[in-house]
């Protein structure tokens, strides 16, 4: 390690992943003597600017203490997790393009830099070098099809996306594909499955209100939010109508009399489905671990533990919003979405908690489809992302 580059560094994590970090920089970065971790807006940030110190903390507390980070004037600042700080208008993003300002190093490290689109690389950026692109509209219409739309500016699309990948990759981005740095990782393998038969069939009556508020918003071609608001409204009882089904298929599919040994991590979006999930995975008493938004720290860390390391502990219940990112379930080779997600990014950072580093197995991954339901609109949206970011070789 070059003496010095971390002589006085600030490491910004999601909140719930902050203390992993810690034992993490412990564990492969011994030199280090002196990690603060501030964990609560009580937590003082240390005094001395002495070498070998590093201060972890969460995006939710560099925005609480701003003004005392700014006047401390780090060396470095690890932006982990960097595509949350995609929207430029957010709190977050503007207190670190104070902080990155101020310091003489910044290293922004994410899997999934753009969830979307390219538009989310501008703010991501400008923390590195704000003067390559120092105007969004300019950014947007080169390089996302940027123009004025009905409501808004949009830019929602790509173009001359050579040219801003020699850009990034020349100026701004070091990219290591999983293939080139992991090279003893096992392969991972995709499937789509429609569900059917009489657990979809007969609640699919409770979509068609919501299915037919939304396509008549479309039709009239009414404004975007209220557009939006009856999918969002068709996308969350679509989940309530496939639960049923989706238990069925894990259960029967994974866990039937006498079925191999084997752990399963299911991924879903609404506490509805996770809940109903979690009830007809305890009918058949397998012991299950769950991690959504309420989970604090300390219980995600010895949930995960105990699904690594008990061999009874054959299913985990996840949020793909909450526990996506930030943990290792590698004892699992079985991953299944329950529900889909607006980004692929999303996606596919869930899949990688058991596709990663200390994966022995190849990883099979699973996709739950219900014809007829909000997943025939979210499907293909998912793919065109894909489509979209694979041309600034993201994917």
């Amino acid at each position: 390690m070059e003496r010095g580059l971390f002589s006085f560094a600030t490491v910004l994590f999601r909140r719930q992943t902050a203390p992993v970090s810690f034992q993490q920089i412990n564990k492969f970065l011994p030199a280090i003597q002196r990690i603060h971790l501030i964990d609560k807006g009580t937590d003082v940030l240390p005094d001395a600017r002495t070498s070998n110190t590093v201060v972890i903390m969460s995006y939710d507390q560099m925005v609480i203490k701003k003004k005392e980070l700014e006047a401390a004037c780090y060396y470095v600042i690890i932006f982990d997790e960097s595509h949350l700080l995609k929207d430029g208008k957010a709190k977050r993003t503007q207190a670190a393009l104070l902080l990155s300002r101020k310091a003489s190093r910044v290293i922004l490290l994410s899997g999934t830099p753009a969830l979307s689109r390219p538009a989310e690389l501008f703010s991501q950026i400008r923390l590195v070098n704000e003067r390559l692109f120092p105007n969004f509209h300019q950014f947007a219409i080169r390089y996302c099809d940027g123009k004025q739309g009905r409501f808004c500016f949009e830019a929602k699309g790509c173009t001359n996306s050579e040219e801003l990948t020699a850009i990034l990759s020349k100026r701004v981005m070091i990219r290591r594909l999983k293939s080139q740095v992991l090279t003893d990782l096992p392969d991972k393998r995709r499937e789509v499955v429609y569900l059917s038969g009489d657990k979809i069939d007969a609640r699919m009556s409770s979509l068609q209100k919501a299915k037919k508020a939304y396509e008549t918003t479309k039709q009239q071609n009414s404004d975007a939010k209220g557009s939006h608001e009856c999918l969002l409204e068709y996308f969350s009882l679509t989940g309530i109508v496939k639960a049923a089904a989706v238990c069925s298929h894990i259960l029967d599919n994974y866990f039937y009399p006498d079925a191999p040994k084997r752990k399963v991590l299911i991924f879903a979006h609404h506490q509805i489905v996770l809940d109903t999930v979690q009830v007809e995975v305890q009918k058949r008493n397998l012991k299950s671990i769950r991690i959504d938004g309420q989970t604090s720290s300390k219980d995600r860390g010895n949930f995960c533990q105990a699904f690594q390391d008990d061999p009874e502990v054959e299913v985990a219940i996840l949020s793909m919003t909450a526990a996506g990112v930030g943990i290792t379930l590698t004892a699992a080779s079985v991953v299944v979405f329950a529900e889909l997600h607006w980004n692929p990014g999303t996606l596919l950072q869930a899949e990688d908690r058991a596709h990663r580093v200390g994966q022995k197995d190849s990883v099979f991954v699973q996709y739950l489809i219900a014809r007829n339901t909000a997943d025939d609109i979210i499907w293909p949206l998912v793919q065109r992302k894909l489509d979209v970011l694979g041309q600034v070789s993201f994917w």
